[in-house]
């Protein structure tokens, strides 16, 4: 049943949790924008971003925010990340 003395552990913060959303996000919309660019068949999907000079702004600026996105998973640092999060008990101070 309930254990009172259980606690939960936090496993991602609320800013880690809203980046990987935004990311997530921006990677629909440059996919679908770079489908575009894929195949003749699938041009049609362009229309949903303005044509082809709207595609184009689409898969740049959605890149730009990826490339800030990516390193900023809560404030900790990438290596925080990668090291903190992979190794169970190591430390890491949370």
């Amino acid at each position: 049943m309930s254990d009172p003395d259980r606690r939960l552990i936090e496993r991602y913060t609320a800013g880690e949790r809203t980046n990987h959303w935004i990311v997530a996000m921006v990677f629909v919309l440059a996919a679908l924008s770079g489908l575009a660019l894929f195949h003749p068949a699938l041009f049609w999907l362009s229309n949903f971003f303005g044509g082809g000079r709207g595609r184009a702004s689409c898969i740049r600026s959605s890149g730009s925010i990826m490339m800030l996105a990516f390193p900023v998973p809560g404030g900790d640092g990438l290596e925080a990340t990668i090291g903190c999060r992979t190794a169970i008990g190591n430390g890491c101070g949370r």
